[in-house]
This record gives C-alpha cells, sequence and structure tokens, in this order.
C-alpha cells in the first residue's frame, strides 16, 4: 500500500534583535513544505521503503539572527535548512 503525505508550515514575520539596541530588523514570513510517500509490503514482502524531502520548494530563508553587527562590522544571520530528501527501508523479521 502507497502513502503519499505532505506539511505545510507558515511562519508569521518576525522581530529579531540585534546587539546593540536599535539594531532591530524584521525576519520574513516562510511557507515551507515537506513531502513524504510511503510503500508498505513491498510486493507483499516484509520490506516497506519510504522517500521524503524537506523544504521541497528550496526556500531561502533567515529564521535568526546573532547580533554579530556590533562585534564583526557585519550583520550575522542564520538560514533555515535548505532542501533535504532521502529514504527510509524497513525489513521486519518475526510475524
Amino acid at each position: 500500500m502507497s502513502r503519499p503525505g505532505a506539511t505545510y508550515v507558515y511562519t508569521a514575520s518576525q522581530i529579531a534583535n540585534g546587539a546593540a539596541p536599535a539594531n532591530v530588523g524584521i525576519i520574513p514570513s516562510t511557507n515551507i513544505v515537506n513531502v513524504n510517500l510511503n510503500w508498505e509490503q513491498i510486493f507483499d514482502s516484509r520490506v516497506d521503503a519510504g522517500f521524503f524531502m524537506t523544504n521541497a520548494t528550496d526556500e531561502v530563508y533567515p529564521v535568526n539572527t546573532g547580533g554579530g553587527y556590533g562585534s564583526a562590522g557585519f550583520g550575522d544571520v542564520l538560514m533555515g535548512a535548505p532542501r533535504m530528501w532521502g529514504i527510509r527501508v524497513r525489513c521486519s523479521f518475526g510475524e
């Protein structure tokens, strides 16, 4: 049996506060889509497999600021995870 699935995560814009009191910015809103497809008991066997992809649209987005502007001379921003994908395989033993 195949089972497709997806998740959608919306995060509203946020205020980001840097190191200096006046160093305030806005982190924009994000729309992240994750997808997966699982296939159970492949050809009536004991093997299951699944495919997954996070951040399917490969959105580039900041998630936080470290406030490094005051110390390093430039702003530092922590970016969200890029698109990632993979497969899972599971084999069941016994009844």
